[in-house]
């Protein structure tokens, strides 16, 4: 029964926020993968309005070799915003996912705005920086 319950609390909240964001301005999905020379960010999802944005914790990060890979930070923003701010260890993992979902009430972007995509990361006791900037409009999976 308290299964149950928890679904449906579940699905209530999810049909209320997926509501209230196409009634209040047109949806859409943006959706890409990145890829550096170490790592590669699969799945990255952002659903958003002019009003509103939420990215979904489905998205993971994956080791591309089998270098020593630590203190990962993944950060991306637009407009100066950080919306999402991300630190992990691989802990002799190949890859580790996200499950944190990220709701960004007041803050939408459209399909003209660019996210800057930042990865921060030590392979074998060197410090490396990656970053990508990426046009949302290259990435819009909906309109």
């Amino acid at each position: 029964m308290k299964k149950i319950l928890i679904f449906l609390i579940i699905v209530i909240l999810a049909s209320t926020t997926l509501i209230v964001l196409n009634t209040s301005d047109n949806m859409k999905v943006y959706k890409t993968d990145i890829y550096s020379d170490d790592l590669h960010i699969v799945d990255f999802t952002m659903v958003s309005t002019s009003k509103e944005s939420y990215v979904p914790g489905s998205y993971y990060v994956e080791k591309i070799n089998d270098k020593d890979i630590r203190d990962i930070s993944v950060f991306v923003k637009c407009d100066n915003k950080l919306i999402v701010d991300w630190l992990f260890q691989f802990d002799h993992l190949q890859k580790v996912s996200s499950s944190m979902d990220i709701s960004l009430n007041d803050f939408g972007v459209n399909k003209h705005d660019t996210i800057m995509v930042e990865i921060k990361y030590t392979l074998d006791g060197t410090e490396k920086q990656f970053i990508e900037l990426v046009n949302l409009n290259d990435i819009l999976k909906s309109n």
